[in-house]
C-alpha cells in the first residue's frame, strides 16, 4: 500500500473509520469511541487505522459503560433477579400461602430456570467490555433474557387444578402474583431491546 499525500485537520473513529474535523469531537458521536488522528507521520489513512486496529480500533470500554444498551441490560438482569424473590402465585385455599419464584423452584424446579438466565446474563454483560463483543452477543442475551419470560409463560398456560386430601377433592383457589406478570414483562421487553439495541449507540 503505498502512502497517500498528508491530510491535515482530520480526526478518524477506528471502528467506523468516519473521519471528522480536527478538534470538533473528541468522541465519535456514533460509536462513543475516541477519535485519533488521521495521520500520522509517514503514513497513510489506511495504514494509520491498520495501526490502531487492535486495542485502539476497539477500545475497551470502562466497566461501569452504560452505553450501546449495555447499562439497561444489565439493570434488566439486576430486577429480573429481584422479581425472582417477589411473590408469584398467592393462595387463598386450601391453605392461605404466598410463594416466591425461590418457593416455586424448591417445589417444581422449572422455576429455576429464571434465575439462571437473569444470573448468566449478568456477569455475560459484564464480561463485554467492546463494541464488537456487545454486537456479537445479542443473540445469545436476547436468548438468555427470553427464558425468563417462557418461564412465566410456562406457569400462567398452566394453573393449578385441584388438590387431593383423604379421598376430598380440594378446589385451589389462587392468583398470580406480582413478581410473575413482572418477570413475563422483563423478559419479553429485554429480549427485543438486547436483539436490536445491544452494541448501538
Amino acid at each position: 500500500m503505498y502512502a497517500l499525500p498528508a491530510v491535515q485537520g482530520h480526526d478518524t473513529c477506528p471502528f467506523c473509520k468516519e473521519t471528522f474535523p480536527e478538534g470538533k469531537f473528541t468522541a465519535c458521536p456514533s460509536c462513543e469511541v475516541q477519535l485519533i488522528p488521521s495521520m500520522r507521520a509517514g503514513g497513510s489513512v489506511d495504514a494509520a487505522l491498520e495501526d490502531d486496529d487492535g486495542e485502539d480500533g476497539d477500545p475497551e470500554l470502562p466497566w461501569t459503560h452504560w452505553g450501546h444498551a449495555r447499562g439497561p441490560v444489565l439493570v434488566a438482569c439486576l430486577l429480573g433477579l429481584l422479581f425472582f424473590f417477589l411473590p408469584w402465585v398467592r393462595v387463598f385455599t386450601p391453605d392461605a400461602a404466598v410463594h416466591t419464584g425461590l418457593d416455586l423452584a424448591r417445589r417444581t424446579g422449572m422455576a429455576w430456570a429464571a434465575a439462571v438466565g437473569w444470573f448468566t446474563l449478568l456477569p455475560a454483560m459484564l464480561s463485554r467490555r467492546t463494541i464488537r463483543k456487545l454486537r456479537g452477543a445479542r443473540l445469545a442475551a436476547a436468548l438468555l433474557s427470553f427464558i425468563p419470560a417462557l418461564v412465566a409463560a410456562l406457569f400462567l398456560m398452566n394453573p393449578p387444578g385441584s388438590l387431593q386430601a383423604g379421598g376430598v377433592s380440594l378446589r385451589i383457589r389462587f392468583e398470580w402474583g406480582i413478581g410473575l406478570y413482572l418477570t413475563l414483562a422483563l423478559g419479553l421487553l429485554t429480549a427485543i431491546y438486547a436483539a436490536l439495541r445491544l452494541g448501538k449507540p
